[in-house]
């Protein structure tokens, strides 16, 4: 089997994330891949390998120019298949196509986009996409129910969940752990939440909550890593509740190494998203043996399950999780052995499986 795919968000989170252990997973003698990469990718050694080849395409994401250049080198390569890790498919491509849908959050949160063309832009790839592909791939139950929703064909969708990093379990030497705190200034004890600061994950309630619990807990402080994005008023809300010395502002960081130490030395983990099509940052705590206080809404319930303390997203019952897993041992135990277990159970080796296997059923198609 050859198949070809769009590898050029291999630098981005989440949908980066799964593009780089695809590539690192799937290519073998029996499934020979051909990665379509920007300058950056082309010169990335992690995807050196006898079953990945590696082609350039020049055209910016999300441009007229993908639609032609990525089309056009994909055909010259003779693929069997054609997988599209985002929406933006290539639609002039004419072999057999499959895309993977992670979620519908433009669509749900009108504004996660800054420009309204960009809005525009992703409602008709989604729909574009679902049509001319032979099959649909969803990260979750949840993302599948959405496209359902909106009115995709429902014997092309099929959900394979993400897998999760081992990395984030592997036990780093106390020294380098006190090394990577110290270098962002954070002191223990503290809580961490990972990801984006747009508005659908809920950071300001967040703050809030945390202003809520550490009334109980004043030694507490939180840690926030991710790419600081001035909009949302995160940064405004911390200074409005007085909070300025309790919250560690990491931006984002480069280093892996310095995150999993971040991850691993925390009290607890906190995902206040109001929606997600998977959701990665919880699982990665799990398998750092963190507690993790998640909300209950979109994928959450499906993804993380009973390891998790689920609760309604908003600041009362935020702030109610997060003294329970501070201040309930026996709780916080249960949670940290669940988390484990669970977290363990979802790896890319079985996402790969999964992948592979819609591949074949996409083969099997007669057009």
């Amino acid at each position: 089997m050859r198949v070809g795919i769009d590898g050029r968000m291999l630098y981005h989170s989440g949908i980066g994330r799964y593009i780089q252990n695809i590539l690192l997973t799937l290519p073998s003698p029996e499934l020979r891949m051909v990665v379509f990469l920007n300058e950056k990718g082309m010169k990335d050694k992690r995807l050196d390998s006898p079953f990945l080849e590696k082609r350039l395409i020049r055209s910016p994401l999300f441009s007229p120019f993908e639609q032609v250049e990525l089309a056009w080198k994909a055909r010259a390569e003779k693929l069997d298949l054609f997988h599209a890790p985002h929406i933006n498919a290539p639609l002039l491509y004419p072999g057999k196509l499959v895309v993977t849908v992670h979620d519908l959050i433009p669509l749900l949160f009108p504004g996660t986009i800054a420009f309204s063309l960009g809005e525009r832009y992703f409602a008709a790839m989604v729909k574009l996409s679902t049509l001319r592909a032979q099959r649909i791939l969803t990260v979750s139950q949840n993302t599948r129910k959405d496209l359902l929703a909106f009115g995709v064909d429902e014997g092309k969708i099929f959900a394979v969940l993400n897998g999760v990093d081992p990395l984030y379990g592997e036990r780093i030497p106390p020294e380098d752990l006190s090394a990577s705190l110290e270098v962002f200034g954070i002191k223990k004890p503290f809580l961490l939440y990972a990801g984006q600061w747009k508005r659908y994950k809920n950071v300001l309630g967040l703050i809030r909550a945390f202003a809520a619990a550490r009334r109980n807990f004043p030694d507490l402080s939180l840690v926030l890593i991710g790419k600081v994005d001035r909009r949302e008023g995160v940064i405004e809300e911390i200074e409005r509740l007085g909070l300025g010395k309790a919250v560690v502002v990491t931006d984002y960081i480069a280093e892996e190494k310095d995150v999993v130490a971040i991850y691993q030395e925390s009290s607890g983990f906190v995902f206040p998203s109001l929606y997600e099509g998977f959701g990665l940052p919880p699982l990665e705590a799990m398998m750092a043996g963190v507690p993790v206080v998640s909300s209950n809404r979109s994928a959450m319930p499906e993804v993380l399950g009973e390891a998790a303390l689920l609760v309604d997203p908003e600041e009362e019952a935020l702030a109610r999780g997060i003294e329970k897993i501070l201040g309930d041992p026996g709780l916080r135990g249960e949670l940290i052995e669940k988390g484990k277990k669970h977290s363990a159970r979802l790896s890319w080796e079985a996402t790969a499986q999964g992948i592979k296997k819609i591949y074949r059923e996409t083969l099997a198609i007669s057009r």
